[in-house]
């Protein structure tokens, strides 16, 4: 999958006078194969009128955001244009991209669309069948036609799989590392993109542009209901840990949590709704373990907890 994702910021369309950086975070747990697919292409890039610049790393932590975070380190062009290896970017990807950040000087992150890609057409039809929300699970992002900010609360969080940052903008934000980790505390699957995204609504201008798409490569595994299931419960424990984060400064108390969880359960119980009803009963037998942390350790949690994943 990595190397037909390479091949395919291989063959995008550059830009007159810009340089292209291509910085590969290896997490895998085959690390020969991942450095032979990038030296294959590093031998193919020296045919090229305008080579690519190369950088490979390793990083034995596990945990998709330390991935992010060291991206963000080791990163030094003007603009970072992210993705992942299960993805295949348009030819018009970067030039899209910075064309968009030319024309809106006001933006400092760029989101694009992404479609789903996969060879099963009952995966396909499945997923036509599902409303918004639910393809979130797919990872798939989708706003329509026309480019706008994107302001307000986010219902649909943009993903790492298609996002475009300013230099000056990403030196400054680091994801917490308990996202995306399921080693960590909190043992959850994602929640990074979410927290990337909360970090910056707050003091930065995200825009949505349609026109810098890339296609999202399904595995088979996620055709199944069992997978659907799965990642909604987490999500539910992701999107408790996220509120809990964000909103140390409200109360938590009955009233608030009553209300919440009313919110996802006053659905009817049909097939789509058992996918709410999942995800608000994750977030629910979640929520009494930070109800309890907050009252016994509030003080400590007020003035450390946002700072603790910036160390």
């Amino acid at each position: 999958m990595l190397e037909e994702c390479l091949s395919s910021i291989k063959n995008v369309e550059v830009p007159q006078k810009v340089r292209i950086e291509i910085v590969i975070i290896d997490q895998s747990d085959n690390q020969i194969k991942t450095q032979k697919i990038v030296n294959r292409l590093r031998k193919i890039n020296l045919k090229r009128v305008t080579p690519l610049s190369y950088k490979y790393y390793r990083d034995d932590r596990r945990g998709i955001s330390f991935a992010r975070n060291c991206l963000f380190d080791k990163t030094s062009g003007e603009y970072l244009f992210t993705t992942d290896d299960d993805a295949i970017v348009s030819k018009s990807w970067i030039i899209e991209g910075v064309k968009y950040f030319k024309n809106h000087s006001k933006a400092e992150v760029v989101v694009g669309k992404v479609d789903p890609h996969t060879a099963s057409k009952k995966m396909l039809r499945k997923i036509e069948t599902l409303d918004s929300s639910l393809r979130w699970a797919y990872s798939i992002f989708n706003l329509g036609k026309k480019s706008f900010q994107i302001t307000g609360d986010i219902i649909e969080y943009p993903v790492f799989l298609n996002l475009a940052v300013k230099k000056s903008f990403f030196k400054k934000i680091k994801i917490d590392t308990r996202f995306g980790n399921q080693q960590s505390i909190w043992k959850v699957y994602g929640g990074e993109d979410p927290d990337f995204i909360e970090q910056v609504k707050r003091f930065a201008n995200i825009y949505y542009n349609p026109k810098m798409f890339v296609h999202h490569r399904l595995k088979t595994n996620k055709l199944y209901n069992k997978y659907f299931f799965w990642r909604y419960w987490s999500f539910g424990k992701e999107r408790c840990l996220l509120e809990y984060k964000y909103n140390l400064e409200k109360s938590v108390n009955a009233k608030n949590i009553i209300k919440t969880s009313y919110e996802f359960l006053k659905y009817p119980f049909n097939f789509k709704k058992k996918i709410n009803f999942l995800f608000a009963l994750s977030y629910i037998l979640t929520i009494p373990y930070f109800y309890t942390t907050s009252i016994k350790f509030r003080h400590f949690h007020s003035n450390k907890f946002i700072s603790e994943y910036q160390r």
